[in-house]
């Protein structure tokens, strides 16, 4: 049983029936020698239950691409657990404990992934109206 005030949801994700433990995936992200510190988070998918967003904190002076941490994480890890988006920050919001405030990373994801729908929403109404 999680300890009082964890929320379960963001221990696990799950996606397409399938348990994806966070953790797993940030201590394998953590082991590469440019990523600092890593968070996993569920994000709903509007198909399949979740989408694994990574946030990626970057070593001093480490360059990194989204598409080079994919590779990374496709030649070891299972299909599931490769995450769906890589983002990269200077430091996470952090409790008083200084653990990750994951809640605060997936409405960061949330928000981003309502502004894209809202941007096609609003293209697509407008190529709807532009058409005679």
């Amino acid at each position: 049983m999680p300890k009082k005030g964890i929320c379960t949801k963001v221990l696990v994700i799950i996606r397409a029936g399938v348990n994806i433990y966070p953790a797993e995936i940030e201590r394998y992200l953590e082991a590469h020698e440019k990523i600092k510190e890593a968070a996993v988070v569920g994000v709903p998918a509007p198909i399949g239950g979740e989408r694994t967003w990574a946030f990626i904190i970057l070593e001093q002076e480490a360059e990194m691409a989204a598409r080079e941490v994919l590779r990374y994480c496709r030649a070891e890890l299972e299909a599931h657990k490769v995450p769906d988006q890589v983002r990269f920050v200077a430091d996470f919001p952090r409790a008083a404990s200084g653990k990750p405030q994951k809640f605060i990373l997936r409405d960061m994801a949330l928000q981003e992934v309502n502004r894209e729908c809202s941007g096609l929403s609003e293209a697509s109404t407008h190529s709807m109206n532009s058409v005679t």
